[in-house]
């Protein structure tokens, strides 16, 4: 009877230790019968079974499959579109279990979401990408740039009127294109190799004033507030910080153009040895399956974006070991939610 007892007691413990993994492992656990009727499911599993049918039919085909060949074990990747259209890539890993007389008894499927891994091994090759665009287009821009303006200056020497006015407003062309592309490319020099921090002490609401007053005098139809407080001192780059709040304001500003009542928000407030800094506009939104690749190097859905602008922005605050993150709702608001440490 103590034997019994003994083994029962061992049998609740181990039954106890597998449920606390399913519990808390980050995977998708679903373990099957032979007959693939499932036996036991984890709520992350669950949680990606009810959100669509088709992920549904996609596991179902990947277990019928993996029972028809003869190896124990396989894994593979697969990119799923939700509803959402929102791509995400997974990897499932099958395996056969067997008893002591070596008969199938069960089929444990594993399925981790990789997409974020994905994303950062994007960022990586963008970066390297950058690198190289930035080389190359800038060599030869400064001499056309230069050139043309020489050639603006020269041009009035010419007697035809209507030759000077072409000269004039042609070279006026490539030198403000040229001006957009060595922008863009000071955004892939900036993205791909981000300088290194220079921290010092600064006054988070002295930077944010001077950053706020600047663009006022640019954009005078929209609304900015500012409520922090005057004692939120931070170690950190002030240039690199300010260049959050410019890029967080101008992104803003895109976003409510032509709407009327426009306004931005900033605060600040200090709590448990963090800052939590908060961006918010009533400008256009964010659709829901865009939230995630907002900060992706190169996402842009405006005509002449970049796509780098939050992707600095989100270097630069992890860079400063903080954290950003977005909400927004199409039409109403749009809100970025900075943390950063009070480090001294």
């Amino acid at each position: 009877t103590h034997q019994l007892q003994q083994t029962n007691s061992e049998l609740n413990e181990a039954l106890s230790q597998i449920d606390t993994i399913y519990r808390n492992v980050d995977s998708a656990l679903i373990l099957f019968d032979k007959d693939l009727t499932i036996l036991k499911i984890n709520e992350h599993a669950k949680s990606l079974m009810n959100a669509d049918e088709k992920f549904q039919a996609a596991v179902l085909k990947l277990t019928t499959d993996f029972m028809m060949v003869t190896f124990s074990e396989q894994t593979q990747s697969f990119i799923f579109e939700n509803t959402k259209d929102d791509a995400r890539q997974y990897t499932a890993t099958i395996s056969k279990i067997y008893d002591s007389n070596s008969e199938l008894e069960n089929i444990l499927l594993v399925i981790d979401d990789n997409t974020h891994l994905m994303n950062m091994q994007r960022v990586t090759l963008w970066k390297e990408v950058a690198s190289r665009l930035a080389h190359e287009i800038k060599n030869p821009l400064t001499p056309i740039k230069l050139t043309a303006e020489r050639v603006k200056r020269r041009s009035k020497d010419a007697g035809d009127a209507d030759l000077q006015e072409l000269i004039a407003k042609s070279m006026d062309m490539i030198v403000t294109e040229s001006d957009e592309l060595l922008t863009l490319v000071e955004e892939f020099s900036i993205y791909a190799r981000m300088p290194s921090l220079i921290r010092d002490d600064m006054n988070l609401l002295a930077i944010a004033e001077e950053v706020v007053a600047l663009q006022k005098r640019l954009n005078t139809e929209v609304a900015m507030n500012v409520d922090i407080a005057e004692d939120i001192v931070l170690k950190g780059d002030k240039h690199q910080l300010k260049r959050v709040f410019v890029n967080l304001i101008q992104n803003s500003i895109q976003a409510m153009e032509g709407r009327e009542g426009s306004k931005i928000d900033i605060r600040a407030v200090m709590t448990a040895g963090k800052v939590e800094i908060t961006v918010e506009d009533n400008g256009s939104g964010i659709k829901d399956e865009d939230i995630e690749k907002v900060f992706v190097p190169y996402f842009s859905k405006k005509p002449s974006g970049t796509g780098l602008g939050l992707a600095i922005i989100k270097k630069i605050i992890e860079e400063h070991g903080g954290t950003i993150t977005v909400k927004s709702r199409v039409d109403e608001f749009t809100q970025f939610y900075i943390t950063l440490p009070m480090l001294r």
